[in-house]
């Protein structure tokens, strides 16, 4: 069943109105902690140092499963190369802060400061993999 987000499937786990969801660990790791919900599985390629003990999908049979979360920063394709620059330079400078650092990684995520270049090919590679996903599994838009 989908939900318009992590926080309301968090709120249908721990209420028990669904026995299962899969949210980003950010919005979960909350509930996590106060053992409100329970981690089956990860989905990414290795364990997780804030839930050690939690398996990956691997671990789990499932090594099909791949879902890490990413997010980043975009700009419409007009924005002069000079925008794009400062705008890069201040990203890149927060996420190799050390104090930002450390908080995104307690709340799960994974600070990965790269090249604009870097960036664009890895949303390109992503946009391949879910596009095949999507095919495979005969999605639609409605």
């Amino acid at each position: 069943m989908p939900y318009r987000g992590g926080a309301p499937l968090a709120l249908a786990l721990i209420a028990g109105e669904v026995d299962i969801g899969f949210a980003d660990q950010p919005i979960l790791l909350p509930h996590l902690r106060s053992g409100g919900i329970r981690a089956l599985a990860i989905g990414t390629r290795g364990r997780d140092p804030l839930l050690p003990d939690v398996p990956t999908m691997t671990e789990a049979g499932l090594p099909e499963v791949m879902t890490d979360n990413w997010h980043g920063l975009v700009a419409p394709a007009r924005t002069p190369p000079a925008v794009q620059a400062a705008l890069h330079r201040a990203a890149i400078a927060a996420l190799t802060d050390p104090d930002a650092m450390r908080l995104l990684r307690e709340q799960g995520a994974v600070p990965a400061a790269q090249s604009q270049a870097g960036f664009a090919e890895f949303i390109r590679r992503e946009t391949a993999r879910w596009g095949e996903v999507i095919r495979r599994a005969g999605v639609t838009a409605t």
